[in-house]
């Protein structure tokens, strides 16, 4: 019996030797806060980007920028959505990253998932040494940032691209603070331009990090205990006043979006009060993850119960001045409650929240949680072999929860499927979208009807229903009637207008095609496309003259619009005013250099005004990029007819001929044979 006690007493000397040598070697934990999140999370590199939402908005429709790093001012000069708009948001440090994984995969998604994964790390390295800065225990600190590294929650940070402002204010913020703690300790030069530097990147990443020195102050005196001295602090306040001021100037030059009451301030901030418990709730309990969450009444009843305790231990922490209980506390609010000043019209149709935007919030939490435990391993209220065991359990658990959930987020159809099994209306729909991009037309009316079915309220629906009637089923009466519900669910729907005016007309109905632009320009008077649509309806019946008053409007809007560009050109030909027809066509193929019509139409108009060479030249470029467009095959020849070149114009209309088109054999009857007789002789 002896014998055995000492073996188990000799086991657990052993064990705690380890754990003891294992609590020094900061490498060894290292190693293991990278291994970890790099063995549930690689599998991101072979994941896809999301077709129809913001992966296709920002990377795929932008390869244009993004893959010319010469381009790299323009990021700077446009919005979030790297659109002139300027309707979304001001993040340019964001794009620039993307921009620097184009430079190496294009538009493939592997690199942009990589760098997410490579940020994911580099921030829990950070998140280790930061929590360690405030004095927790080492063991502490890299069990909670192992916690944080794999935790189910920011699995959509690492595994959906578009989260990447999110993975990068979190690096950039641990960095700052841990330079500002460098600079005031050594006061070194090099670690306050590492603080300038870091400043500009968190604040040209993402909004809300403009009340980022509002948490530094708090840093300041409650953490760092400083005292107030206008000298030692009058540096930062400095930079921070600059930095921000540029960045609000340089954003209100270029967002100019719709921030009225509906969509910015206290209506949007009370609907969206319920996510800061189903976050709360959710980083507690993961269940229920969504790549697009609805409301979560479990979530959100656990959350509320962790948030009613969060405030009496905050409040209680200010009476025994525990700062760094309140700091963690205010970590969270500061990054929690900006962003819900915003929300989104319908967006309860949609997802309430993202959960990739927990992730620089939750760091608050886990600074709260650390806090406490290292407390409790500091008076022996909690033994240090307990919390290793809990931790490992809890960690091993997270990593499975993680990896799982990371498979949402691999391709578009997984991504909308795992949201649609919450029975979100929104997800039904953008998944029908994506059915309806690949052609599968009956799967995405499928979805579209289930999405109605849920929400008969939702404007979009219809309208995404509508469009699928309209250019995939040509079936203009259901997609009438499904852009008329729209309006009827919202009458300043100026999308659902323009496109019931095309139906209309589709349906004879010229008057109501009219009817329902002049209620868009109504509602949206600086939309390019009412414009160009009014131009169309006025061409149709033939006035040219008005026709070309709405297409120079729609191009005083748009100046790159080619199709405006094109459809006006070729009224001016019918006005003959064959030199303005001529510019703006060959406008319209500099805009757009694959463009077919604005070819066939510039040829018809050298043909017309009797340049034959030139009209040939425009011919062969419509021929080149559409080889089956008889009309130009037609024209070609009468431009080789003009120039009295019968035997090249006949061998252009029997190409003709060979391309099925049999109504040429006239044409070739009356002047080829002719011309062969003539030959003859």
């Amino acid at each position: 019996m002896n014998k055995k006690k000492k073996i188990v007493d000799k086991t657990m000397e052993v064990k705690e030797k380890s754990i003891h040598w294992f609590e020094n070697k900061i490498r060894w934990q290292l190693l293991i806060i990278i291994l970890l999140p790099v063995i549930v999370y690689f599998k991101v590199g072979s994941f896809g980007l999301i077709d129809d939402f913001d992966d296709t908005a920002i990377i795929i429709e932008h390869q244009d920028i993004l893959s010319n790093i010469n381009k790299i001012g323009e990021v700077f000069k446009t919005d979030a959505f790297l659109d002139n708009k300027g309707e979304s948001f001001y993040r340019p440090i964001q794009n620039v990253s993307f921009m620097l994984d184009a430079q190496i995969s294009g538009k493939d998604a592997w690199m942009y998932h990589l760098s997410n994964l490579l940020i994911h790390l580099l921030t829990c390295i950070t998140l280790y040494y930061f929590l360690r800065s405030l004095n927790f225990k080492n063991i502490t600190a890299f069990f909670f940032t192992l916690l944080f590294s794999v935790h189910p929650l920011f699995a959509s940070a690492v595994s959906w691209v578009p989260a990447r402002g999110d993975l990068l204010i979190a690096f950039f913020s641990l960095l700052l603070f841990l330079s500002f703690k460098k600079h005031l300790a050594t006061n070194k030069i090099i670690y306050y331009l590492l603080h300038i530097i870091l400043f500009s990147l968190v604040i040209f990443t993402k909004e809300t990090m403009v009340m980022l020195p509002l948490l530094l102050l708090f840093y300041y005196f409650g953490i760092l205990k400083n005292k107030f001295e206008l000298k030692k602090l009058f540096p930062y306040l400095l930079v921070w006043v600059t930095i921000i001021f540029i960045y609000l100037i340089t954003r209100s030059r270029i967002i100019h979006g719709d921030y009225s009451l509906k969509v910015f301030g206290a209506l949007p901030f009370s609907k969206n009060l319920p996510v800061i418990s189903i976050m709360l709730g959710k980083f507690l309990i993961p269940s229920g993850l969504s790549t697009l969450p609805l409301f979560d009444w479990m979530s959100f009843i656990v959350g509320t119960v962790i948030l009613t305790m969060l405030l009496f231990i905050t409040y209680k922490s200010i009476k025994e001045k525990k700062w760094v209980v309140v700091f963690g506390f205010t970590w969270f609010l500061l990054f929690t409650v900006p962003p819900m000043l915003y929300r989104v019209i319908l967006t309860e149709y949609k997802y309430w929240y993202l959960e990739h935007r927990t992730y620089l919030p939750m760091i608050g939490l886990i600074i709260v949680l650390a806090f406490f435990i290292n407390e409790m391993i500091n008076k022996e209220m909690l033994s240090k072999k307990l919390f290793n065991g809990v931790s490992i359990v809890v960690i091993f658990v997270f990593s499975i929860l993680a990896t799982l959930h990371a498979d949402d987020y691999k391709d578009s159809i997984t991504f909308f499927t795992a949201a649609a099994n919450h029975d979100n209306a929104g997800a039904y729909n953008l998944r029908g979208c994506v059915y309806a991009d690949e052609g599968d037309f009956q799967d995405a009316l499928t979805d579209f009807n289930k999405a109605i079915e849920i929400a008969p309220e939702f404007p979009d629906l219809y309208f995404d229903r509508g469009k699928l009637y309209s250019e995939a089923m040509q079936d203009h009466v259901s997609s009438e009637a499904d852009f008329s519900k729209a309006i009827y669910a919202d009458s300043t729907y100026t999308d659902a207008y323009i496109k019931r005016s095309t139906e209309k007309k589709y349906l004879g109905n010229t008057k109501g095609a009219f009817d329902d632009l002049y209620k868009a320009e109504k509602y949206d008077s600086l939309n390019n496309e009412i414009y160009y649509r009014l131009g169309n309806l006025f061409s149709s019946i033939k006035k040219y003259d008005n026709a070309v008053a709405y297409y120079t409007r729609a191009i005083a809007l748009k100046n790159d619009y080619s199709e405006a560009y094109q459809n006006r050109g070729s009224v001016l030909h019918l006005l003959h005013h064959s030199s303005e027809a001529i510019q703006d066509l060959k406008k319209s193929i500099q805009m757009n250099p694959g463009y077919v019509n604005a070819y066939f139409d510039l040829g018809s108009v050298y043909l017309d005004i009797g340049m034959a060479d030139s009209a040939i030249v425009s011919f062969d470029s419509t021929i080149r990029l559409s080889p089956n467009f008889a009309e130009a095959y037609y024209k070609k020849g009468k431009a080789f007819q003009l120039k009295n070149d019968a035997e090249k114009a006949c061998n252009t209309w029997q190409e003709l001929l060979k391309l099925g088109s049999p109504e040429i054999k006239d044409t070739i009857a009356k002047y080829c044979n002719t011309a062969s007789s003539t030959s003859k002789k």
